[in-house]
This record gives C-alpha cells, sequence and structure tokens, in this order.
C-alpha cells in the first residue's frame, strides 16, 4: 500500500482539529511536534482526562452516571474541501449523528468554573466536529453537548512496607457533571470549513519551505 503524502508534517497526512489550534497557537510547537517530531509529554492533568475518557468507553462503574451514547472513541475521517480530516469523537449516536464532548479540568486560579456556558459558546472544537459529522455522513444534529468533569488536587501517601515516605500530588475526578448543550448553526460549520481551508494551505506552504530548506542544508 502506497504511504500517504507528508503534507503537513514528517508522516502526516491528515489534520484534526488539535492540529489546527496547535498552530493556530505557535507555529514553532506546531513544526517541533509534527516536523521536527520533538517527543510530546503528557502533563497529570493530560493523563489523568485519558484515564477518565478510557473508564467512560469502557463503562467503568466508577464513571457510570456520565452521560453517554453508543459509540465512544469514535475514529472519523474525511475530507473537507481537499483537506483531509480526522477526529475521534468521545461519544456518538450512531442514528443521529448527536455527539458529546468530554473534558476534564480544575477551577481555574481564582476558583471560577473552568467551564461556562459562555466558554462552550466560544470554542470551535464543536462546529469542527459537527462539519466533519455532516460532511462525513451527510446529516448531523444541530443540538450537542460539552460535559465537564471537575477535577481536584488530593494528597496521598507515600508507603512502603508500612511506613510513610512522604506525601504526592494526585488528581481526581471530584464526582461533579456539568453539562453544557449548544446548538452548531450551519455558517458556523461554513465558518469551520473555511479556517480548515485557510490553515491547511498555510501548514502545507510552511512545510514546503522547511522541506526544501532542510534538504539544502544537508
Amino acid at each position: 500500500m502506497d504511504q500517504p503524502p507528508s503534507i503537513y508534517g514528517l508522516n502526516k497526512s491528515t489534520l484534526s482539529y488539535s492540529a489546527i489550534n496547535l498552530w493556530e497557537t505557535s507555529h514553532e510547537q506546531y513544526r517541533n511536534r509534527y516536523y521536527k517530531l520533538t517527543p510530546w509529554v503528557d502533563t497529570p492533568e493530560t493523563l489523568y482526562g485519558k484515564k477518565i475518557h478510557k473508564m467512560i468507553e469502557t463503562e467503568d462503574p466508577f464513571v457510570k452516571k456520565v452521560p453517554r451514547y453508543t459509540l465512544g472513541e469514535y475514529q472519523l475521517k474525511t475530507v473537507i474541501s481537499d483537506v483531509p480530516v480526522i477526529a475521534y469523537i468521545d461519544s456518538l449516536c450512531q442514528y443521529t449523528n448527536r455527539f458529546l464532548d468530554f473534558k476534564t479540568g480544575r477551577p481555574r486560579p481564582d476558583g471560577s468554573p473552568r467551564w461556562t456556558a459562555l466558554e462552550v459558546a466560544k470554542t470551535d472544537q464543536l462546529p469542527f466536529y459537527s462539519l466533519f459529522l455532516k460532511e462525513k455522513f451527510g446529516h448531523v444534529t444541530d443540538l450537542c453537548h460539552l460535559i465537564w468533569l471537575p477535577t481536584k488536587t488530593i494528597k496521598k501517601s507515600i508507603e512502603h512496607l508500612g511506613n510513610q515516605l512522604g506525601v504526592k500530588d494526585e488528581i481526581e475526578w471530584n464526582g461533579e457533571v456539568h453539562v453544557f448543550p449548544r446548538v452548531i448553526h450551519e455558517y458556523e460549520r461554513k465558518a469551520a470549513r473555511e479556517k480548515i481551508i485557510r490553515i491547511a494551505k498555510e501548514i502545507s506552504n510552511d512545510y514546503e519551505t522547511y522541506t526544501k530548506t532542510k534538504n539544502r542544508i544537508l
């Protein structure tokens, strides 16, 4: 089988929302991760988020009160205006294409919620996923939900052979479930499409320049 062309980085032929968001945040961080393949270091927060996502996917009793649909961690590949894209939908109803997006994380330093209705209304991740689903299947339910599972830091003792050696910080879900609905409008999906086209062109041009420069040096 032929290897897909490397358009957006070394051995990278598709774009995800996280990759697009990283490019918008920092071109240099994107280049480090996808051109130079600098190892990505997970934080304790991202590691715990992955743990919670896995527990939801496997229907662990610990997270039984968290809403979910029939399909978990659904891999979706499609093409948006000639741009190959990929997403992992946290929870998807296979009949209506309604989806849930799970978020973990502690409150802000001042104690205010990390996610509010206003923050959910501002994030462009949900319109991206809505666009992906509509492009793939021809239809999508406009209503989706972001689920915030707040976490907290706890002190846990470090013991060996019955002796306490010290304490360490650990992240733990505090048991709360905050459900935020959002209706995605067609103009939002249109804006997401335009951003994908624009950023895909920026990255592909930049990567082409990077590879040519690198080859001249070698």
